[in-house]
């Protein structure tokens, strides 16, 4: 198998450098498959799935967000996203886009999101539609009502420190009902996946489950009303968008709020938009014990894709 490269890219937002990875298949390229990683984990968690992907004539490509991993230079900066944080992540997610076309030309780009890169990946495609063949949204998080006030309380707390202070508040009003989900297994994250190694791993990860700062829980939000937003209609309205998501991940709302996402997108005129629910899997379902399904989906969708073209 090739090497993962290792690269990185200064945003052309502010100039903050990007860490990439970047795995290249053995042989002829079906295509490329970017990868934009969730809140408070990083890239190189992926990697395994990107050694599937490439197994399967599929490059990929993914990037440390801004405030995650080693684009966050000092502990301090870690949750942190920096002016107009939102709007910047997504833009960086398309200067990786625009690099992997250029490394990779005539290949299509297929946008593999997973839980805060889910809602960046459908904020994307409310300006960047058109760079990409397909959307998967994985783990993809259920709309939250009280994230207008959530971002208002961000905006408030964040005042003094320039969005730098970190609220324990913001973060229980998050994530305290995932935290609350399996109180008996012995860690707040046992949401994320039922095999507790891989929870044990996150837990001891000093790039993962870290607080946000308030400028990152006021990006978050923005990037979920930046997701839910049904006003911007598809201009590619045959582009295919695929919802996975854990049965018991609490993130996902119940088939409720999956039915909210995948209608959001129909409502945006988008007429390829279907879904899977993984009986018994929780938030993670690329590291769950049954993970070979889904990623055996996942080739199996897009190499219908790449058919259907």
């Amino acid at each position: 198998m090739s090497q993962i490269e290792r690269l990185s890219l200064n945003s052309e937002r502010d100039g903050l450098e990007l860490p990439l990875l970047c795995l290249p298949p053995d042989g002829e390229i079906r295509a490329v498959v970017q990868i934009a990683h969730g809140m408070c984990e990083h890239k190189d968690r992926y990697v395994p799935f990107m050694e599937f992907l490439a197994e399967h004539g599929y490059a990929t490509v993914i990037h440390d967000h801004r405030g995650h991993g080693e684009a966050a230079r000092e502990r301090n900066e870690l949750g942190y996203f920096g002016r107009d944080g939102a709007q910047s992540l997504v833009d960086d997610v398309h200067q990786v886009t625009l690099w992997a076309k250029s490394r990779f030309p005539g290949k299509k780009i297929y946008l593999f999101g997973h839980s805060m890169g889910s809602l960046a990946a459908r904020a994307y495609l409310l300006k960047y539609e058109g760079e990409l063949s397909g959307v998967m949204l994985s783990g993809s998080p259920a709309y939250n009502p009280a994230a207008p006030g959530g971002k208002l309380l961000a905006q408030l707390l964040g005042l003094r420190s320039g969005g730098r202070k970190r609220s324990k508040l913001l973060k229980a009003i998050t994530f305290g009902p995932f935290y609350r989900a399996y109180p008996d297994e012995g860690s707040k994250c046992a949401w994320l996946a039922t095999d507790k190694e891989v929870v044990r791993a996150y837990d001891e990860s000093p790039l993962c489950g870290f607080t946000f700062a308030c400028n990152g829980f006021q990006s978050l939000y923005t990037l979920m009303a930046l997701a839910y937003s049904g006003r911007v209609k598809a201009k590619n309205p045959e582009l295919p968008i695929h919802f996975l998501s854990g049965e018991n991940d609490p993130c996902r709302g119940g088939d409720r709020g999956f039915r909210r996402a995948v209608e959001v997108m129909l409502r945006r005129g988008y007429t390829r938009v279907g879904g899977r629910v993984y009986e018994g899997m929780r938030h993670e379902i690329l590291n769950e014990p049954g993970k070979a399904e889904v990623y055996k989906d996942v080739i199996e969708k897009l190499n219908e894709w790449e058919a259907a073209e």
